[in-house]
């Protein structure tokens, strides 16, 4: 079951973290090309989950923290800790993201 989801709408996929089954995982906009990202190491629920340079971001507020993965590498890493336990949410914010723009 999908708990977050992101959308790449230069390069037309979507990703998402499936809580059951605790992967994040890829597709293109038609459903086909799926690809494993990551196996997350634990059953912690993540939200907020956000795009953004080749990476993807998210929120796990059981350990109080902002984790990300690189889609390529597939190396994951904790960004920061310390966030409140009701941080569902995540946003970017960039001087390189203007309408139009391809990053």
């Amino acid at each position: 079951m999908p708990i977050a989801l992101a959308v790449d709408r230069f390069n037309h996929r979507v990703f998402w973290i499936d809580f059951g089954t605790q992967k994040i995982e890829q597709s293109n906009f038609e459903g086909k090309n799926r690809i494993l990202i990551v196996q997350l190491p634990d059953k912690s629920p993540r939200w907020g989950l956000v795009y953004f340079n080749n990476s993807l971001y998210w929120t796990n507020p059981n350990k109080e923290r902002i984790e990300s993965v690189d889609i390529i590498s597939q190396q994951m890493k904790i960004i920061t800790t310390g966030i409140s336990r009701t941080s569902y949410g995540l946003a970017v914010q960039s001087a390189s993201l203007k309408r139009g723009k391809k990053l």
